[in-house]
């Protein structure tokens, strides 16, 4: 993680999840909140994570599964869902909630998992 700190610092975002040691998706929160980059979690396998490590992460992307273990709530709806790719593209905390909820409506429109992803262009000419 020491040597990939200036790659850090130059990004716009950094995505990590948890199939990696802890300790460093831990130390790449830490860097990522030492230069100002957004810093996105994927808990995947789920499993308890500190506070710390927490107060670090400015969005959390569980799946329905993931939010029920971290949080012991069931899941019953995907209200929270966000896509990191809204803010890698430049939008704000605003704009990314309704980027996720246009990907969302366009995914369930065609059958599939990853063929039903629609293309930027498709979310981006999406009404609503």
């Amino acid at each position: 993680m020491e040597a990939a700190e200036a790659a850090i610092a130059a990004s716009k975002v950094l995505v990590a999840q948890l199939e990696i040691p802890l300790a460093t998706v831990e130390c790449a929160a830490a860097t990522a909140s030492k230069h100002g980059v957004p810093f996105i979690l994927d808990p995947a396998p789920a499993r308890a994570l500190s506070d710390e490590l927490l107060g670090m992460v400015d969005v959390l992307k569980p799946n329905e599964t993931e939010a029920e273990i971290l949080t012991g709530t069931k899941v019953v709806d995907g209200a929270s869902a966000k896509v990191a790719a809204a803010l890698a593209g430049g939008k704000d905390m605003r704009e990314a909630p309704l980027f996720a909820n246009k990907v969302a409506a366009l995914s369930v429109t065609q059958m599939g998992a990853q063929s039903s992803m629609p293309t930027l262009a498709e979310v981006e000419a999406f009404g609503g």
